[in-house]
């Protein structure tokens, strides 16, 4: 009974309190009547008259005014203009067609690969139809001198499958993971790891037991990484192969060969070979520059190696790499005819005729019969404009034997100038 009454009290006492301060609050506020604004009708303004060119004001012929200002809020009053811009006609510029290049992308490199790129087979490249018969005959085939695509302690079964098979044709795509990453299986286990052997020299690896090998996982889904590189003790190695690609076939094979002045064939040859493949493989006139100038190092002074090389590099674009190559056999003293002629085509190019006629003047003391003279003898006289006397030497520089090491492909070129 004594809460419900100080519950009442409690609630009395808001109340009183409420009334007081809404009372103080309405207290403060007079109504009082406010009059509106007072508002008048605007004046009436003039407008402008609109001003006309005299041609304008003839042309045009009497009748109802139009005000353009009413077209729009925002837009100018052009009457006010001594010249209307919009009378004007188009100015009767030409219209020229335009022509738009195409470029086509290059086949995309994944960097993540160490440029691997995937091959059939290591060590082997497949030939179109029609350029199959020349290397077979010259090169004995198109298998990079028979590279091995395993190290030692690999499976010689695997080692000898790529001799077996030969090259697969350029329509096939290479799936197999052994195409794409070097493998290693570890003799705690019994499936291969595949991923890429990280040593100075992979290639060299089996003539090294002692070494371990260092190794980095990858994913065969996504070609990415798996954790970190680890090393293999060698004595815990069971197999292993590199990857059989265009790169590591090239490697392998030009490892191969040796060093000293008998390598120097065996690595023309394997050039001439990469500049066969240079329009199916992005990396193979680099291969070729790198072949050919350590052909030209093991011999000092073959003149067919320096003027492999300098072909080499004026196909790679690479016009001081090739003048390098011709300044060092002038220096050096080296007495070839052709290769002077093909410092005199050099010197053609680049527009110096008194030079190449110069070289050919040399040439021709020290032969002055052989084909690559006439050749130069003939492209002169077509910068001089005298194409019967052209025609004559290209015949006859048809006569006589060409020099090596591009024998077919000069006979072409003189087939096409004739």
């Amino acid at each position: 009974m004594r809460e419900r009454r100080e519950l009442l009290v409690f609630v009395a006492t808001v109340l009183v309190v409420g009334a007081l301060v809404a009372s103080d609050v309405a207290s403060g506020y007079v109504p009082a009547r406010v009059p509106a604004t007072a508002t008048r009708a605007a004046a009436e303004l003039p407008r402008p008259a609109r001003v006309r060119r005299p041609s304008e004001a003839a042309a045009v012929a009497p009748g109802p005014s139009v005000d353009r200002r009413d077209r729009g809020l925002f837009e100018p009053p052009r009457e006010l203009l001594p010249m209307d811009p919009l009378a004007y006609p188009d100015p009767p510029l030409p219209r020229l067609p335009v022509r738009v290049p195409v470029v086509t992308p290059a086949p995309l490199v994944a960097a993540a690969r160490d440029d691997r790129l995937p091959a059939a087979a290591l060590g082997r490249l497949s030939l179109t139809g029609e350029d199959a018969p020349d290397v077979e005959e010259r090169a004995g085939g198109y298998g990079f001198g028979g590279a091995s695509p395993s190290g030692a302690g690999g499976n010689p079964s695997e080692v000898a499958a790529p001799r077996a098979t030969g090259a697969a044709r350029d329509d096939e795509p290479a799936a197999a993971p052994e195409d794409l990453y070097d493998w290693i299986v570890r003799a705690s286990a019994t499936r291969r790891h595949f991923g890429r052997i990280l040593v100075d020299d992979p290639h060299g690896l089996a003539d090294r037991p002692g070494e371990d090998v260092r190794f980095q996982d990858v994913s065969l889904r996504t070609g990415s990484t798996i954790g970190t590189p680890y090393v293999v003790p060698r004595e815990d190695v069971l197999e292993f192969g590199l990857a059989r690609t265009f790169a590591n076939g090239y490697r392998a094979a030009s490892r191969e060969l040796g060093t000293g002045s008998g390598s120097v064939r065996g690595r023309m040859d394997l050039a001439r070979e990469l500049l066969a493949a240079a329009d199916r493989e992005p990396r193979a006139l680099e291969f070729a520059d790198e072949e050919a100038t350590r052909a030209l190092e093991a011999g000092r002074t073959d003149p067919a190696a320096a003027r492999l090389l300098a072909r080499v590099r004026a196909l790679r674009h690479d016009p001081e790499g090739e003048l390098s190559v011709y300044r060092r056999a002038v220096d050096e003293g080296w007495a070839d005819d052709a290769l002077l002629c093909d410092y005199g085509r050099f010197a053609l190019r680049l527009g110096l005729v008194e030079r190449a006629e110069a070289l050919l003047a040399e040439a021709r003391r020290l032969r002055p019969v052989s084909a690559e003279v006439r050749t130069l003898a003939g492209l002169l006289h077509l910068e001089r404009g005298r194409p019967e006397e052209a025609v004559a030497a290209f015949r006859a520089a048809d006569q006589v034997p060409h020099e090596p090491p591009f024998e077919e492909a000069a006979r072409t070129e003189l087939a096409l100038l004739t």
